[in-house]
């Protein structure tokens, strides 16, 4: 089984491909755009906290970015937002299980495909994860 699971994390490798963004200030600020209105209508918040915005141009201008913010700060939407907007599957490694539980469970109340793959789930349970990954049913993993 444990030959299985790695071939089929290669298979998952060669399957999610890391994409570069180049996109135009007018683009970038369409995804902006896109960003407030769905904040608004998928998780409620009218305006942007302190810094959300700068790292959200960041990310859809195709730069690089890393956001350091305290406990409650807004970091979570600053992947999320665009993890929504933006073709493909967003990854987030976490160091924590139930950070991983509580981020699953926070957006399944609002209808957002995420799904976690930690070690406590069995063989069968990550091969089934995987499989839908790879399938695309997430947005988030």
């Amino acid at each position: 089984m444990a030959t299985f699971l790695r071939i089929y994390y290669f298979y998952l490798a060669q399957k999610l491909r890391i994409h570069k963004l180049q996109n135009t200030p007018s683009h970038t600020d369409q995804l902006l755009s896109q960003a407030q209105e769905l904040m608004g209508r998928v998780f409620g918040f009218r305006e942007f906290r302190p810094g959300q915005e700068a790292i959200l141009e960041a990310i859809f201008s195709g730069e690089e970015t890393l956001v350091v913010m305290p406990t409650g700060g807004g970091k979570s939407l600053c992947y999320q937002l665009p993890a929504l907007i933006l073709p493909g599957v967003t990854l987030v490694i976490s160091p924590l299980i139930a950070l991983m539980k509580d981020q699953v469970d926070s957006l399944s109340v609002f209808d957002v495909p995420a799904i976690s793959v930690n070690s406590l789930m069995g063989i069968g349970e990550q091969e089934e994860a995987l499989q839908k990954i790879a399938e695309g049913s997430y947005k988030l993993v």
